[in-house]
């Protein structure tokens, strides 16, 4: 991580104050996958990049909800039934993404989560990137 990077919390604090929709992108480098962050095609508010990826459960575009990074795989497992198998498997950082079509943590279904699994996770900004107030965390338990 450079001192250009983001915080994960003011990551989450701009998705929490607009809409931002998460796509593929060009990886700026090899072995890394990358999501450009942007609103309906337009904008390019931050980046995620992962290298070393250990496992990838994210469509190719997705409106975000809310997001949680961590690294109790055992919370992860208990999310979904199809990542039950993570519990002893995986020990890299954790992104969890909740759509915007689940209005909660606990209320989302299966098909409204999205899982990147890595050793290193970095968010950088691009040139759209505005700086908002950060959140308080609300982690699901």
């Amino acid at each position: 991580m450079t001192d250009a990077d983001l915080s994960f919390d003011s990551v989450r604090a701009l998705c929490a104050a607009r809409e931002v929709d998460l796509v593929l992108a060009a990886p700026p480098a090899p072995y890394v996958v990358s999501w450009r962050a942007q609103f309906s095609d337009h904008g390019h508010f931050f980046s995620i990049l992962a290298q070393d990826v250990e496992y990838l459960d994210v469509p190719g575009g997705l409106t975000v909800g809310d997001l949680w990074l961590t690294t109790d795989v055992d919370a992860v497992s208990a999310m979904t039934p199809r990542w039950s198998m993570l519990r002893g498997l995986y020990s890299g950082a954790m992104l969890v993404i909740r759509t915007a079509d689940a209005a909660d943590w606990r209320g989302a279904r299966p098909q409204d989560l999205g899982l990147i699994v890595a050793n290193t996770l970095v968010f950088r900004p691009g040139p759209d990137w505005q700086v908002v107030p950060p959140v308080r965390a609300h982690p699901v338990r």
